[in-house]
């Protein structure tokens, strides 16, 4: 439902400073990568306790004390609507699913023996 997206540098670099993007610095010039945060509900849930959560979410991270710790973190918090949140999701999709296949990406299974779970 909403996404919070953090720029390539925390509160530690001010914005608009100089400072190359983690693409650039690893060799990858012009490549993104944001990271974004969002609720996610299980399918069929009720459409009034989607709109319920987005609402509250919404008033949540607009008040001034919670956008400005996010920005401390450094986070922007958008609050788009579910809909909105569903094109990005299938979006992202299409572009890594199509980056993973261009560069022969395949998962590997990984299992912690100790905790007897997959990890």
């Amino acid at each position: 439902m909403h996404a919070m997206q953090s720029s390539a540098y925390g509160p530690i670099v001010p914005v608009g400073s100089a400072q190359p993007a983690y693409s650039d610095e690893a060799g990858y010039p012009g490549i993104e990568c944001d990271n974004w945060y969002v609720v996610l509900l299980p399918s069929g849930s009720p459409k009034d306790i989607i709109a319920l959560l987005n609402r509250e979410i919404a008033k949540t991270i607009a008040v001034p004390e919670v956008k400005e710790r996010l920005a401390t973190l450094g986070y922007e918090p958008v609050a788009n609507t579910p809909d909105e949140c569903a094109a990005q999701i299938r979006a992202d999709i299409a572009k890594w699913s199509n980056v993973i296949r261009a560069a022969g990406i395949r998962a590997k299974l990984l299992i912690d023996r100790r905790a007897t779970r997959v990890m």
